[in-house]
């Protein structure tokens, strides 16, 4: 059985190969702050925006969408304002991909808070 950091890895592959094959260009992966870390920065081709990505793997799928609570997408706007110097000036969005049994299952976009 893989370790947990293995089974993300994985999944981060696959969330990224999947931007590729829609055509986005992935700029970077595990970006890190003091407050957190995007999975993914990814450029959106139709949109020109910026797209910050939250991997979630699981074998049941509503787990995965559970696991991208408020506070981790708060966390991701943190770490988002500390980093974005180094990026494109352009707008940005979250979006979700959820990764099950080694394939994307959903692909969540412009994920608001409510």
């Amino acid at each position: 059985m893989q370790n947990k950091r293995a089974l993300g890895f994985q999944a981060e592959s696959l969330a990224a190969s999947y931007l590729l094959s829609k055509k986005y260009s992935v700029l970077d992966r595990n970006v890190s702050s003091r407050y957190g870390e995007i999975d993914i920065i990814a450029l959106n081709p139709n949109t020109s925006r910026i797209v910050c990505v939250e991997v979630k793997s699981s074998h049941v799928i509503e787990s995965a969408y559970e696991a991208i609570s408020h506070l981790k997408l708060l966390k991701m706007i943190k770490t988002w304002q500390q980093v974005q110097r180094g990026y494109p000036n352009l707008e940005v969005q979250i979006d979700a991909i959820i990764v099950q049994e080694n394939c994307v299952v959903a692909h969540i976009e412009n994920i608001a808070l409510s």
